[in-house]
C-alpha cells in the first residue's frame, strides 16, 4: 500500500527514476572531475538545448585540458 507522499510524487518508479537521473548527473563530475566534469555537462546540455556550436566549443575546451594537464605535470616533472 502506497503512502500519501508516494501516490503524490508518483509512487516508487518515479522516486527511483530521479536518483537515476541524478546519478547520471554527476557521474561527469565524479569521472572527469570538477573542471572537466562540468564542461560535459555543459556540452551535454548545449546539445540537448539546440546549441550545437557551444557543445562543440565544450568538447573541444575539455579535450584541451585532458591534453594538457599530463603535458604540463610531465614538463614540470622534467625541469625538477
Amino acid at each position: 500500500m502506497q503512502s500519501q507522499a508516494e501516490a503524490r510524487s508518483g509512487g516508487t518508479g518515479s522516486r527511483i527514476r530521479r536518483v537515476l537521473l541524478a546519478g547520471l548527473r554527476i557521474s561527469p563530475w565524479v569521472i572527469f572531475g570538477p573542471i572537466t566534469g562540468a564542461m560535459s555537462e555543459a556540452a551535454a546540455l548545449s546539445f540537448r538545448k539546440g546549441r550545437p556550436w557551444l557543445g562543440v566549443f565544450y568538447v573541444v575546451l575539455n579535450v584541451s585540458v585532458l591534453l594538457a594537464l599530463p603535458l604540463l605535470t610531465a614538463a614540470i616533472a622534467h625541469r625538477l
